[in-house]
C-alpha cells in the first residue's frame, strides 16, 4: 500500500489516491466570491484543487465581513476587488493551488471565455441573471455546474450534470426582477446558513472532480438554519427550454444597461451599456473639484454626498444613492457629463 502524501493524507484515505489525484488536477471556476463563493473557494483551496478561477465584479465591503470567510477589515477599508483579495488569501492558505483572479462583470459576451478550460463551474452569484447564464453555458458546453444560494436562513444546492440529470431551468423559472431577486440586501442572511450551504456545494464539487457526477446529478439539498438539511430528487423537465429544447436565451442575450442594488453592500452597481472606460481620461476630468484616486484598474471618486468606484469595463459602484434612479443619475453625471 502506497503511503498517502502528508498534506492530503486524510483525503487520500477517504477518496483513494486516484480520487485525490483528480481533485488535485481539477480546474474550477467560481463565479462570485462573496458569501457562499468565498467559503466554497476556501474549502477547495484547503483540499488542494489545482486551479481556481475566481471571477467577481465587486469590491470588499465592511457589510460582507459577517459572512465572507476570505476577507478582513483591511480589504474592506481599501475596497480591494473581491477576486484579488480572495486570490491573495488562498495563496497564503495553500501554495499548491493556482488562484486566478478575474475582476469582471460576467455576461453573455464573455461567459464562454471565462468558463473555457474548466472542469466544474460554481455559482457563487447574488443574482439570477448570472445563475441562469451559468446554466446556459454549462448545458451548452457540457460542463457540470454547482448551483448554490443562501438567503435569510435558507440555503439550496444542486449539481447540474449535462446528460445525466436536470438543469437549473428544470428547477426554477426566471423571476421578473433578475438582477435583484433573492438579494440579501433586502432579506439579510445568516453566516451559519452561508457556511453550511457552501460546504454542501463544495462536497458536490469534489464528487464531480472525482468523476461521480451521475451519482449526484439533480439532488437538491435545502438547508434551514440552525442545521436542518433535506434532500429531494429533481426531475428533468419534459419541455425545459435549456436542456431539452437547447434554447439559450441568457447566453444569446444582448448585454444591456442596468442598475442593481448590491447584495450585502450599501451601493448600487450601474452599467451604462457602452464601451469600456479610458480610466486615465475619466480620472483627469473628474479630478476637477473631486477627490480621485487610481488603483490598478479601479478609480475611486469622492464627492460631497456620494462616492463611486469606477471599473474599466464600463461599470461603477455608486454609494450614497437613495434608489436606483438616483444611482443612474449619479453615474450619468460622473461618466457622461449629464
Amino acid at each position: 500500500m502506497t503511503r498517502p502524501t502528508a498534506k492530503y493524507r486524510y483525503q487520500e484515505i477517504l477518496w483513494g489516491k486516484e480520487g485525490q489525484a483528480r481533485v488535485r488536477a481539477g480546474r474550477v471556476g467560481i463565479f462570485g466570491v462573496g458569501g457562499t463563493g468565498a467559503a466554497h473557494a476556501q474549502i477547495l483551496a484547503r483540499a488542494g484543487v489545482g486551479h481556481l478561477r475566481l471571477v467577481d465584479r465587486d469590491v470588499v465591503d465592511v457589510l460582507d465581513l459577517h459572512r465572507t470567510q476570505l476577507y478582513d477589515e483591511r480589504d474592506a477599508a481599501e475596497l480591494i476587488p473581491k477576486a484579488e483579495a480572495a486570490a491573495r488569501r488562498i495563496a497564503d492558505i495553500n501554495g499548491d493551488v493556482r488562484a486566478e483572479a478575474v475582476v469582471a462583470f460576467a455576461n453573455a459576451d464573455n461567459i464562454s471565455r471565462l468558463a473555457d478550460g474548466l472542469d466544474v463551474l460554481v455559482d457563487g452569484s447574488d443574482n439570477y441573471r448570472l445563475r441562469f447564464l451559468l446554466n446556459d453555458v454549462a448545458v451548452k458546453a457540457g460542463v457540470p455546474l454547482v448551483y448554490q444560494g443562501a438567503e435569510g436562513v435558507l440555503g439550496a444546492v444542486m449539481a447540474v450534470v449535462p446528460g445525466a440529470g436536470p438543469c437549473l431551468r428544470c428547477l426554477l423559472a426566471p423571476p421578473a426582477a433578475l438582477d435583484d431577486a433573492g438579494s440579501c440586501a433586502r432579506t439579510g442572511v445568516s453566516p451559519a446558513t452561508v457556511a453550511a450551504t457552501a460546504a454542501l456545494g463544495a462536497a458536490l464539487t469534489f464528487a464531480l472532480l472525482r468523476g461521480e457526477g451521475a451519482a449526484v446529478a439533480g439532488r437538491l439539498s435545502r438547508v434551514v438554519d440552525p442545521g436542518y438539511v433535506t434532500t429531494v430528487d429533481v426531475k428533468r423537465g419534459d419541455d425545459c427550454p435549456a436542456c431539452r429544447r437547447r434554447e439559450f436565451e441568457f447566453l444569446d442575450a444582448v448585454v444591456a444597461a442596468y442598475v442593481s442594488r448590491c447584495c450585502g453592500g450599501d451601493a448600487f452597481e450601474v452599467f451604462g451599456g457602452g464601451a469600456a472606460f479610458e480610466l486615465e481620461e475619466v480620472a483627469e476630468r473628474l479630478s476637477r473639484g473631486r477627490v480621485v484616486k487610481r488603483t490598478g484598474d479601479l478609480l475611486f471618486v469622492n464627492d460631497v454626498d456620494v462616492s463611486a468606484v469606477i471599473f474599466r469595463d464600463g461599470r461603477a459602484l455608486v454609494y450614497g444613492a437613495r434608489d436606483a434612479a438616483q444611482a443612474r443619475a449619479i453615474y450619468d453625471g460622473l461618466l457622461k457629463g449629464q
